[in-house]
Parts: structure tokens; C-alpha cells; sequence
């Protein structure tokens, strides 16, 4: 194997607060190899978003590194972004151009108050010497390879134009602008519904593979590892705890708190007694029959019907104590014709 396009060895961070100091990440040692996906992987506080980002040298205040290297390869050259000041002009042309970003939260993350083509085209001008023309042909070329429709039409649009899905797509299309060596996925489908999750997955995956990008996948969602990762770094306390590709990880865990975090996921193969203990009373506590639901559709001023929006149609259910039941769909965003 290729030497890794990026080597973090014994990398630490403290958060220096008013009463103490957080040691938020302690001797943490991997490599990301072009084609490969690394998932780091861990419950909430373990270190993981933290240590990604630290990878940018974007840990906000009061964070600091206090060891460590962080070693970044490109043709030939070594270059220590540990040992680089976080607002030097050296990291800044790292970021965006060799290292992308996808953020948890692409609400958050997007502006506002500009439209999705103009923040693209801000990424593509920085990292690179087109003028806005070809920047603007470079953003709807972008939109449209991560399958937003009508790319061109779309990138005069305003995050809240977006659905969720599309925002996370416009996401990826920013982190990309620059052709990376290495994509950072933070959490990119925690607030997406499941069908919308696996499209994202898809793209990314395939963007991936088209570019031959080296991928750091921060998630907590065991599923979304199986799916897309080829190497798995398990996560507590700040430390990584197990190493090993995903066949080893899922099939043979060494250490305990892997098992227990692969043991926390529920296999459906399992019969009902077995996930549960709970005793389930044969007459129901709540029952639902043909139950329908309508907004709109009154007539309004000058006798015009309004749009009328079937929320619900024809639902019926039955709840027992003791049971837990789960309703599942797609998040569906209906608009008037």
C-alpha cells in the first residue's frame, strides 16, 4: 500500500475552561489512504468531531493541541499541519483546496442571507484563479454532480429554498469545489430521514471512488459504517480503543466497549422476547381507525378553493401497554401547484 495521504500521530487536545482542564483527545494515531474510508466512531463526547476538525486546525477556543503531528502528503512533500499557526495563510490554502468538509448540520453551516451558487462560487475564486464566469460554470457543473436538478436554475436559490437533503447535497458540491485529497464527513446524515441518508451515502460514496479521495467518516451509527467504510477506529473517552478494518471490527471485536457498542444495536433477526421483556396486555390502550387528516382546501375570498394538503389518509393503528411501536416514513415537503 501507497503511503497515506495523511498520518496523525499522537495527536492531544485539552480545553483549557475556567475550573479545569479537558483532556478532550489523548494519544490518537491513524491514517487516511487515498480510495479508503476511515470511520471513527464512538458515543457522543468521545472526541470524534473534535479530532476531525482538528485536522484543519478549526478547534474553537478555549482548544488547544498540546502534542502530536499531523502530517500531510502531496507529491513528494511532507508538511506538519501541526506545527502551522491556525490562521497562517499556509493552513487556509489547506483548507477547502486539500482538505473538504461536510458539516453535521448544513443549516447551520450555510449562509443565510446569500444565495447556494454565490457561496460556492466564493470557495471555487479562493482556491483558485478562475474569473466569475468560469466560477459560476464551475458551481452549476458542481450542482449537478451531486444530482441537484436543474443545477443552474438552483444556484440562485436560498438555503431555505432547500430541502434538507438538497442543503446536504450543496454541502458536499462546496466541499468538493476543489478537487480535496481528503474529504471529512462529519455526521452528514444525522438529521436526514432514512431514504434521503441512503441517497446521501450513495453520492458520497461514489464521488469518492470517481475522485479517489481519502475519506475520515465521523458517525456513531454503526449501520452507515458497515455500508461505507473499508476501516474502522473505535472511540472512548479521547482515546481510540480498536483499530481494524470493518470485517474485523463488525465479526471479531477485541476490545469490550466494541462489543458493547455493536451489542447496542438491535438485530431485527432477533425474535421479540429476546429484545424485550415487557409484557404486552391483550387489550389495547389506544386504538386509531380510518383516521384522515386535511389542511386547507376551504374556499377563500371570491369563492376560489385554497390548496388543500392531505396530511394524513385513511391511517389506522392499535397500541397495546407495554409495546413500543414505531412509525417510520419518508419527510415529504408539499407544496401548492
Amino acid at each position: 500500500m501507497e503511503k497515506p495521504v495523511l498520518s496523525v500521530e499522537n495527536l492531544s487536545l485539552d480545553f483549557h475552561l475556567r475550573t479545569h482542564i479537558l483532556h478532550a483527545v489523548r494519544d490518537v494515531s491513524f491514517e487516511l489512504h487515498r480510495g479508503r474510508t476511515l470511520a471513527l466512531v464512538g458515543e457522543s463526547g468521545s472526541g470524534k468531531s473534535v479530532t476531525a476538525r482538528s485536522l484543519m486546525r478549526i478547534v474553537d477556543k478555549p482548544g488547544l493541541m498540546v502534542g502530536g503531528r499531523i502530517i500531510l502528503r502531496a507529491e513528494g512533500n511532507e508538511t506538519d499541519l501541526a506545527q502551522l499557526a491556525s490562521n497562517s495563510a499556509e493552513v487556509r490554502a489547506v483548507r477547502g483546496a486539500r482538505i473538504g468538509l461536510i458539516f453535521q448540520e448544513p443549516m447551520s453551516s450555510l449562509s443565510p442571507v446569500h444565495t447556494i451558487g454565490s457561496q460556492i462560487d466564493e470557495v471555487v475564486r479562493l482556491h483558485s484563479k478562475l474569473d466569475k464566469r468560469a466560477a459560476r460554470a464551475r458551481t452549476v457543473e458542481l450542482l449537478g454532480q451531486v444530482e441537484i436538478p436543474n443545477p443552474a436554475e438552483m444556484a440562485d436559490r436560498y438555503t431555505f429554498e432547500f430541502s434538507g437533503g438538497m442543503r446536504q447535497r450543496a454541502m458536499i458540491a462546496m466541499a468538493l469545489a476543489c478537487n480535496p485529497d481528503i474529504l471529512i464527513a462529519d455526521e452528514p446524515t444525522t438529521a436526514l430521514d432514512v431514504t434521503t441518508q441512503a441517497e446521501i451515502l450513495d453520492l458520497i460514496k461514489r464521488l469518492q471512488t470517481e475522485r479517489g479521495m481519502a475519506m475520515l467518516l465521523i458517525t456513531h451509527d454503526m449501520g452507515v459504517v458497515a455500508e461505507v467504510a473499508d476501516d474502522v477506529a473505535v472511540m472512548r473517552f479521547g482515546r481510540i480503543v480498536e483499530t481494524g478494518t470493518v470485517d474485523e471490527i463488525f465479526h471479531a471485536p477485541q476490545h469490550a466497549y466494541t462489543q458493547r457498542l455493536l451489542a447496542s444495536t438491535l438485530k431485527l433477526e432477533q425474535p421479540a422476547d429476546a429484545r424485550a421483556e415487557a409484557v404486552v396486555t391483550p387489550q389495547p390502550i389506544l386504538t386509531l381507525k380510518d383516521l384522515t387528516k386535511v389542511y386547507g382546501g376551504a374556499k377563500g375570498f371570491l369563492g376560489t378553493k385554497k390548496f388543500a394538503l392531505k396530511a394524513v389518509d385513511d391511517v389506522s393503528l392499535v397500541l397495546h401497554a407495554g409495546e413500543n411501536l414505531g412509525v417510520v416514513g419518508d419527510l415529504v415537503l408539499a407544496r401548492p401547484r
